[in-house]
Order: C-alpha cells, then structure tokens, then sequence
C-alpha cells in the first residue's frame, strides 16, 4: 500500500500562552482522495526557554515543556492529547462526525491506564523526556551536548498528536475526503497551561547516582608549580568518578557558578558557563570554564572547588508557539463506504461537597462503557482525576445493582471493573497502578511514586434505548463536588 503525507496549516497564524490564542481551525479539502486517520495528527512546533539567575551570554538551558495538569505539579504527560480540551470534526455533506468534550481530563487519566513503564519512559514527539535511570535527562527540545567542545543549541520541538488518541474516528485508516466533502476540525487547546521547566538543578548537595555519599559538585584543588605565570584557572576535574556517562549532569553551554579559596582566602563566585567536557581514563569528568577562576600565583592552591547549575528565576518562563498543522497521510487504497466507531458524550456535574452522593443519569443508547471522572473541586477544571477522598461506590443499571456489594476504590473488584472495560473494547490494560509520575527525579525509582489519578469504569449491556444508572459515592472525608461521565457509544457515518 503506497500513500503520501501532505500537510495543512491552521487557518489561525498565531498562537500564544494567554488563553486568548489556543483556538485551532483546520479545513481538509473535499476530494484531496482517501486519508488514512489512524496515521495522521495533529503537529505543535514550540520552543521553550527559561530565565537563569546570574545568566551567562550564549549559555543554553536544558529545557522542556511543562503542563500545569494541577498547581504546583509537573507531571510526566503520557498522551500528548491532554493538550486539547474540546474537539469538534464536521464534515460538509456528512455534519456533525465527533465531538467531544475535556479530551485533556478523559484522555490523560486513561492514558494512565493504557501505558505501561516503558511507554512512559518512551519520549518521542513528548513534552518532556523521562528517564528513570538518569538523574539529567537530555530533552528534545534542546540539543544537548555532553561531548567535547561541540556546542548545545535550542531547536524547535514538534509535538505531534495522533488523530487517533483525539478522536476515536481517528482509529481509522480510511476517510473519503470526496464523500465528506470539505471538512473542518476545530481544537481548543490548553496552551495557557504551557510553561517552560528543566530537570533538578545540580546544587552543592546534590548525589551522584549509585553512591549515597559523593556530590557533583566536588572539584579537586589546583597547584600552580614554581616558575608558572600569575593565571585564571579554567579547567577543573571532578574528585569523584562516574560509572555511566549519562549520570554526568554537564554539558555545553551550561551556566554555572564557581566557587573556591585562591590560597586559603575566599574567592568570589564566579559566574562561569561550560565550553568543554571530557572524561578521564579514571571516569573522572573535566570541566573547561570561561571566565575561569580569580587568578592564581605559582606555587599557590586554588581548593574548595564547587561548581553548580545556576538556578532559575521566579518568573521569566514561557513557551513560544510556532505554527499548528494537520500531518495527513492519504492512502491509495480505496475508503471504505462507512466507518463504525465510538464516540465520547459527556456531561459535567456539580454537587455539595460532603462526604456523601448520589446522583441519577441516563445513559444514551448504544452505549458499551460509562467513565466517571474527577475534577479537583467544584470551582476549578483541574485534570487530574485523583478522587482524593472518595472511598467506595455502587453502580446501579435500571434498578439492579451491578456489584452485589460496594466497591471500593483500588479494590480487586475495581480492577476488575477498569480491566471488562479494556477487554470489552479489545484492548489490553497495561497498568494498574492508577498513579502519574513527576518529570522530576523528585520520586523514588525504587518504588514509583507518583499522584494518584484514577477514575470509574464499567460495561454496560448494549442496548438500543436509554437506560438508567444510578451512581452512590462515599468518601473519607469530602468529596469534590465536581465529576464528569463519559458515555463510550457506537456510532457509523
């Protein structure tokens, strides 16, 4: 099978980081011939950058791009369709084909469910990479140079978002442009949530992986011999020996602060950046410097070497937004004369928060699974699902129960529940553990830590009316007050 890729700019020509900015119109052509979903999506090109303290002229940050899913977390995004709140795909002849609402709450708590570790290590077209045996991963964004001399720059990231992960039409691999006519797909995205971070700083304290008690920061002293000239000192070599080059946090172009005692008296600090890195035979890493250190005098020692990552400003970071495009792959095969899918419909619901709640729904006919999700309070749209305080529920279908017993939350029969819904769409549960991981290596990798995102899950029969369904929550302590229930049903255009 041959096909071709073309690519579709947005109708908009600028985007920004406000809010007033994130909407994206794409318009597909009528008749362009048959384009394969499954292969195409939806391309972000950014850039982000951050402000340093004490900056240097020409250094480089380690930067990427971060995703305020709650304040004050940088959580590792495993489905780049966490991007977009509201989608809408309409085609002329055909109207309204899919439409769905908070795509960022529904798709990234289920990408949750449907990545295992390494997927989640996996960075390719991802906002961030992480790495659970580095300490400093190298981000896409930038390209990172821990080699010699050759020198770091900031490249443009392109985001990519399959069609598939937005719109569950996207699952397939033919759409006939000719029998739709002109189409239109509409985005709202979530670029106000955008910012710029890096990994961990290098401070003083900072451990070398695999070894509790040795630091970075720890140079070794330097002694001019006797006859040598008065000179500012440039090259450094750790004390300490790394066994993986990927544990070394240094590269070039990296803005850096010196400290030292030049002949027991202490120096000033000395804002620096990397030119050079180099390893000995020993592992040991070299550092070449520019400026260097105050000058030393022969037969004097420079000692109490320290060097460290300057830290980042309060404010200052930002992520510059490029162009949006529609990557589409048209397929030479011809399109199928209809396409069965399923599609999302939605509804928000508020309520006090107490301890207790119970609320009726009608779920739609031709209905396979319902989703319930969180919000985190009643006021706010934040897109975790965590489900802090809810403790227990039971689900009840046209007044019988679908459990005999409630069920709690994390519980086999919870699982057990999430795993029908995985397996009544052929899919495969990947993992179980309901949690997100931190871009930071702020987490433990022995244990995996993260926040707890989590969500109800349940098939229900298959039937062409409306049915019932009655959903009792208990919490520890006050619920939210603010979920939303998605209705997984079939569709054919």
């Amino acid at each position: 099978m041959s096909s071709r890729i073309i690519k579709i700019d947005a109708n908009q020509g600028s985007f920004d980081t406000t809010g007033s900015k994130s909407n994206v119109d794409i318009d597909i052509p009528g008749g362009i011939g048959n384009i394969n979903l499954s292969e195409s999506g939806v391309l972000v090109t950014v850039r982000p950058a951050y402000n340093i303290t004490n900056d240097i002229a020409g250094s480089v940050g380690n930067a990427y791009v971060s995703y305020a899913l709650q304040d004050n977390q940088d959580l590792s995004i495993y489905n780049t369709a966490a991007l977009v709140r509201n989608v809408n795909f309409s085609s002329q002849n055909k109207g309204r084909i899919e439409d769905i609402r908070h795509v960022d709450i529904l798709k990234n708590t289920l990408s949750v469910y449907q990545n295992d570790l390494a997927q989640v290590q996996a960075g390719s077209n991802k906002l961030a990479t992480l790495e659970f045996g580095v300490q400093t991963s190298a981000q896409q964004t930038m390209e990172i140079s821990k080699v010699s001399d050759i020198v770091s720059r900031a490249v443009d990231h392109d985001i990519f978002i399959p069609l598939k992960n937005i719109l569950n039409i996207g699952k397939s691999d033919g759409f006939d442009t000719a029998a739709h006519a002109n189409s239109r797909l509409h985005l709202e995205f979530n670029f106000d949530k955008l910012s710029a971070s890096r990994p961990s700083s290098i401070v003083a304290a900072t451990k070398i992986p695999g070894d509790s008690t040795t630091v970075h920061s720890g140079f070794a002293s330097i002694t001019l011999p006797a006859g040598a000239a008065t000179a500012s000192q440039t090259v450094f070599t750790s004390t300490n020996a790394y066994k993986n080059d990927s544990d070394s946090p240094w590269f070039v172009g990296q803005a850096v602060s010196l400290s030292s005692k030049n002949d027991t008296a202490g120096a000033a600090v000395v804002q620096s950046k990397i030119v050079k890195v180099e390893f000995t035979e020993a592992r040991k890493v070299t550092l070449t410097l520019n400026p260097g250190s105050s000058d030393l005098v022969a037969e004097k020692t420079l000692s109490e070497i320290t060097i460290v990552e300057n830290p980042l400003t309060v404010s200052g970071q930002s992520v510059a937004i490029g162009k949006v495009q529609l990557v589409a792959t048209l397929s030479d095969e011809p399109a199928p004369k209809q396409i069965n899918y399923t599609t999302f419909i939605s509804e928000e619901d508020t309520y006090p928060a107490t301890t207790n709640c119970s609320r009726m729904y009608t779920v739609p006919p031709a209905c396979k699974n319902v989703y319930i999700m969180f919000f985190g309070d009643a006021t706010n749209n934040k897109m975790l699902s965590a489900g802090a305080n809810l403790d227990s529920y039971r689900l009840t279908l046209d007044n019988r129960d679908l459990t005999p017993r409630p069920i709690k939350m994390g519980g086999m029969v919870h699982r057990d529940l999430i795993a029908s819904v995985y397996s009544n769409n052929g899919e495969a549960l990947k993992n179980i553990r309901e949690t997100q991981i931190a871009n930071e290596a702020s987490f433990d990798p022995g244990t995996l830590n993260g926040s707890p995102n989590r969500m109800i899950a349940v098939p229900i029969p298959f039937k062409s009316t409306q049915s019932l369904l009655q959903v009792e929550l208990v919490g520890s302590g006050n619920l939210s007050g603010h979920h939303i229930v998605y209705y997984e049903v079939q569709k054919q255009v």
